[in-house]
């Protein structure tokens, strides 16, 4: 599996968040909506295959609308989810109305 991790700003203008969107692809196609969720700065992608070259980015919403992707992130998964066994790979973006920083991705 593969946990992600962000940090968001407060809004995106105007607007406290509303959630945030990931967009995942697999090998070199391009990045689809994947998960749409609350506002967490977490999420567990139980539903890797060990081997597989998967490339992820985050955006955060409100009722004023989406940010932009974040940079992309490219893992390959070497096996199941196990807490506390993590390679961090930092991620730093800032898009206007909204600031990632210090998101990492644990593979």
């Amino acid at each position: 599996g593969v946990h992600l991790s962000w940090r968001a700003g407060a809004s995106t203008g105007t607007a406290k968040l509303s959630g945030v969107h990931i967009y995942r692809a697999t090998g070199n196609d391009p990045l689809t909506p994947f998960a749409t969720l609350g506002l967490v700065d977490t999420y567990t992608d139980t539903t890797t295959v060990n081997g597989t070259r998967y490339v992820y980015a985050v955006s955060v919403f409100s009722v004023d609308g989406e940010s932009s992707q974040s940079n992309s992130l490219s893992v390959v998964a070497t096996g199941p989810f196990l807490p506390g066994l993590f390679h961090f790979t930092p991620l730093s973006v800032s898009k206007s109305h909204s600031h990632f920083s210090s998101p990492c991705v644990k593979a």
